[in-house]
């Protein structure tokens, strides 16, 4: 189960495509985000494709999440970009051995250790 209960009352409201019934092409969020965002949206979803055998989807993930873009491996969901009106927000999905090392990591960005000891 992934929390979203760790963003302020609203934050998901914001979601740049709510409509269920209208599927946002792939590239979409480049032409529709904010300059910086559409720029961030651009880079991590090209660093994220350039890893070996991951597949993108652009998927309803229900009134909560709206549409995201989901990134998989064999299967394994890696993570999601979620497209907001001001700016990108993204979720990656770790194993608890990988929360270990990663938490041991000293390259890690200490708010970016600080998120996933808090579930964020």
């Amino acid at each position: 189960m992934i929390p979203i209960d760790h963003q302020p009352p609203g934050y998901w409201a914001t979601n740049l495509y709510a409509t269920p019934r209208k599927r946002p092409k792939s590239d979409a969020p480049i032409k529709d985000l904010p300059p910086r965002a559409a720029q961030r949206f651009k880079r991590a979803r090209e660093g994220i494709r350039a890893l070996r055998h991951v597949t993108e989807q652009v998927v309803f993930m229900g009134t909560a999440w709206k549409w995201v873009w989901m990134y998989e491996v064999g299967g394994r969901k890696l993570g999601y970009l979620h497209p907001m009106e001001t700016g990108l927000s993204g979720t990656f999905i770790v194993t608890e051995e990988e929360e270990r090392e990663l938490a041991l990591t000293d390259g890690l960005a200490r708010a970016s250790r600080q998120a996933i000891r808090d579930g964020r």
